[in-house]
């Protein structure tokens, strides 16, 4: 395989194995695989796959604290919002260093965000955010929170390993 990028070529050599590297079909599982937003570089907008109506769930907000490591902990003592509503969410910072730079929230509890991967720059004080309410890919939040379960990716009601070993037939 030849690449070229500006005045760089890249030359790789690939074996007849390579084929067997490739992922083919889908992945089943309980939880839903799909990422429900998106950020398109001014909004976030609903993925191809979800579907999911976002009216009402994006928020805007300043940063007003900062926790002990600035690139992944911070808070918005005027956030109106729950206790866990940006969980497994993103955030996207629309001023500041991070300035269309994404991440998905760990946590939001008290008010303050905690992030999977830190910013690339310590966030600031006063640095605007739009933040898009949580989705955990499990079966009961898409019907009983997102109320999306018509696209729900996942396959909650498949039997899992353990149920498949916990009871073998015999002489088959």
């Amino acid at each position: 395989q030849i690449e070229r990028e500006k005045s760089v070529i890249k030359a790789e050599i690939r074996g007849l194995t390579q084929r067997l590297a490739v992922r083919t079909g889908l992945q089943y599982s309980p939880d839903c695989p799909w990422r429900h937003a998106v950020w398109n570089g001014s909004t976030y907008v609903a993925s191809i796959e979800c579907q999911l109506d976002l009216t009402g769930r994006i928020f805007a907000g300043t940063i007003t604290a900062l926790g002990a490591d600035p690139t992944r902990e911070f808070s918005d003592s005027a956030s109106a919002q729950a206790d866990g509503s940006y969980a497994e969410g993103f955030l996207t910072f629309t001023s500041g260093d991070n300035t269309n730079v994404t991440r998905e929230v760990r946590a939001f509890v008290g008010k303050q965000f905690s992030l999977y991967f830190p910013f690339p720059y310590p966030v600031a004080l006063v640095d605007a955010y739009s933040a898009v309410q949580g989705d955990d890919h499990h079966y009961l939040t898409c019907r009983d929170v997102l109320n999306n379960i018509v696209r729900f990716g996942g396959d909650p009601f498949l039997p899992g390993i353990d149920s498949v070993y916990s009871n073998p037939l015999q002489g088959l």
